[in-house]
């Protein structure tokens, strides 16, 4: 190796460079060059003896050809320079360093030796999982060119099968016609040859008939006695001939006739199995029917629990819902009567200006008391009987929803969402559990939709404007009827006045039990629907 010289101008330190070493042989790479086509670098020797063994790149594995590979035609120059400016570094150093520095050489030189042995050995492993990558890259390519061929032959053998099937099925249809055929030509045999007969003997009994009287009557003119019976014998021997013929034949007959009684007899053994079996197949069908019949009325069991359950939930419904319209009348009555004090407390001007801890017109009355969601109007100009034409209600400004009331209002309005969710979560359940019941659940759902339409439009009823009218006319004519004792005290100075104004705190109070009467009956609401939710949550959960 060499080493970078320590004491040089500044700018001008040279960084020196290990020379690399050749893959192939583990030689520096200093002369006779030659390059391969991917960039790797080799002596010319290595590369041309490697390139006889295999047509790739010892380093990448790339295919080369021999007019690919080029030489590299410079060579790498020793620095004398740094070798003597070694050596004076060398001499100027005392004998303890030049020891120390022999050590380090000594063990340097012993490191680069292992070092170059674990390099060398490093390489050999390097060539050999090279080589063994290439048996397995050629393992591989037979193994896919196996793979192929295989699945190509067992394509070609499920042709093959396939056509070996239509040829025997063809076969098979060939054989049966052929032994039809067959059997088609024995008959006709068997028929010929009975029809050859039966005209042979037509024939013979034609011809004997009328013959024989002639035959007959010539032996008894023209030869003698015993040329007769010679001749008569003959003739008897033939139609015993012809009888015993006539006999076998019958015996035929007869056999064939056995056989087909035999055969019929077969044939009605099968007919009495298979009607057995019929008579089986109707037991098993009647058994099923029955069954059947079990099933239907189960399921119209069930269909009248279900239905049950549904009129339960429908009252349970229609009592939440009756409660619900009637604590929202209650509050209803309630805020009109509050107005209503509102009024009488605004006719009286003189309240704010004599004394203003006593000052309980709306403005010292809480207007989130008084605020409602039904009721969100303004109280309109308008002149009191009781008053003089100048003085005149002030326009009171719009009320202010309570936030806690508000809280109230819209938890409440969830608890219907959630309720309302619920209802529809159960007539789906219900729906997919009984939908080969055929339950009716449109009833509810049609009923559920109803209430909900009647309670919206009575919330749109009244903020329309001529509910605020009808509702403004009422309050008007109650504010325009002033109290007995009011029109008493007109004139009778403050006392009078403080006094109208304790019965009006009175009525105030009075006012405030009312709305916490409201404000419990918002919280029976809040309870009844909590137990609807926990109805539908069990009903879910089941």
């Amino acid at each position: 190796m060499n080493q970078n010289q320590a004491d040089q101008p500044k700018g001008l330190q040279r960084k020196v460079y290990e020379v690399p070493d050749c893959p192939i042989c583990l030689d520096e790479l200093v002369q006779d060059l030659a390059c391969a086509p991917c960039g790797h670098v080799f002596h010319q020797l290595c590369i041309f003896q490697n390139f006889e063994n295999s047509s790739t790149c010892p380093c990448c594995r790339k295919r080369m050809t021999r007019a690919n590979i080029t030489g590299m035609n410079y060579d790498l120059k020793c620095n004398d320079e740094a070798e003597e400016q070694i050596q004076a570094f060398y001499n100027s150093l005392s004998q303890n360093e030049r020891q120390n520095v022999v050590e380090i050489m000594n063990k340097f030189e012993n490191q680069t030796r292992e070092f170059t042995s674990v390099k060398r050995h490093r390489d050999e492993l390097v060539v050999m999982c090279r080589e063994q990558q290439d048996k397995i890259q050629n393992l591989e390519k037979s193994d896919k060119e196996l793979s192929s061929t295989y699945k190509k032959l067992v394509i070609k053998a499920e042709q093959l099968k396939q056509k070996a099937e239509l040829e025997e099925n063809k076969r098979k249809d060939l054989q049966s016609l052929h032994d039809s055929d067959l059997e088609t030509i024995q008959e006709l045999k068997k028929n010929l040859s009975e029809l050859r007969h039966i005209q042979i003997l037509k024939e013979q009994m034609e011809q004997g008939g009328s013959n024989e009287h002639k035959v007959i009557e010539d032996i008894k003119k023209n030869k003698p006695i015993e040329e007769q019976a010679q001749k008569f014998y003959e003739m008897l021997r033939m139609k015993k001939g012809a009888f015993e013929e006539l006999s076998q034949e019958n015996k035929m007959l007869q056999s064939q006739i056995k056989q087909m009684q035999q055969e019929i007899e077969s044939q009605k053994s099968e007919a009495k199995f298979k009607n057995n079996k019929l008579n089986e197949q109707n037991l098993l069908i009647s058994r099923l029917q029955e069954k059947v019949k079990r099933l239907q009325e189960v399921m119209n069991n069930q269909k009248k629990l279900f239905q049950d359950k549904l009129t339960n939930l429908k009252s349970q419904i229609n009592q939440n819902q009756n409660i619900f319209m009637s604590s929202h009348s209650n509050n209803n009555n309630k805020q009109s009567g509050m107005i209503n004090l509102d009024e009488e407390n605004s006719n009286f001007s003189i309240f704010s200006i004599e004394d203003q801890k006593l000052n309980k017109n709306s403005s010292s009355l809480s207007s989130n008391d008084l605020a409602s969601i039904q009721n969100p109007f303004y109280i309109q100009d308008q002149k009191n009987k009781m008053v003089s034409e100048d003085d005149q209600i002030q326009q009171t400004r719009q009320y202010s929803m309570n936030n806690n009331r508000e809280k109230k209002e819209t938890a409440l309005e969830s608890m219907i969402s959630q309720s309302q969710d619920s209802i529809g979560f159960l007539k789906e359940s219900l729906s997919k559990e009984n939908s080969s019941n055929n339950i009716n659940i449109n009833e509810v759902d049609n009923q559920i939709k109803k209430r909900t339409f009647e309670y919206n439009l009575e919330n749109q009823l009244k903020k329309t404007p001529k509910y605020e009218q009808s509702k403004l006319f009422q309050t008007n004519q109650q504010a325009s009827e002033a109290p007995a004792f009011l029109k008493k005290t007109s004139g009778q100075g403050l006392f009078g006045i403080a006094m109208n104004k304790n019965s009006l705190l009175n009525k105030s109070q009075q006012t405030k039990q009312t709305q916490n009467c409201a404000d419990q009956s918002t919280n029976q609401k809040k309870t009844s629907i909590t137990s609807i939710n926990d109805f539908f949550q069990r009903g879910k959960k089941k």
